[in-house]
C-alpha cells in the first residue's frame, strides 16, 4: 500500500494544531480505519514502566 506523501504531511499539520488528546487519538483512528479500508479501529495506550492501560479508544466507522 503507497500513501500520497502530501496526505500525510497534511495530516500531520492537523494533528499539530489539535490540544485536545481525545480529538487527536479520534483523528487517528478514523484515518487508520480509513487507509486500511477498516470498520473499526483502536487505540490502547500503555505505560511502559507498570505495562497497564493508560488509555483505550475504540471507534466504529
Amino acid at each position: 500500500m503507497k500513501v500520497n506523501s502530501d496526505i500525510l504531511i497534511e495530516f500531520a499539520f492537523l494533528l499539530n494544531r489539535q490540544t485536545d488528546l481525545k480529538e487527536m487519538l479520534r483523528l487517528v483512528s478514523n484515518r487508520a480505519s480509513s487507509l486500511l479500508n477498516a470498520e473499526r479501529s483502536l487505540i490502547l495506550m500503555l505505560n511502559p514502566r507498570t505495562r497497564r492501560t493508560v488509555i483505550d479508544c475504540g471507534w466504529q466507522l
